[in-house]
């Protein structure tokens, strides 16, 4: 059983809405950008 069009539409929204303002919170605290730098460093690319 498929989920209904608005139901994906709606899911994608909130993952993207997600996304920016995790990414608005970490571009305006540089301590946790620091953080997050060191803990990917060494990770495979």
């Amino acid at each position: 059983m498929l989920p209904k069009p608005r139901a994906i539409i709606t899911e994608a929204i909130t993952v993207i809405a997600g996304a920016v303002l995790a990414a608005v919170v970490i571009g305006q605290v540089p301590a946790l950008r620091e953080w997050i730098k060191r803990q990917w460093d060494g990770a495979p690319r």
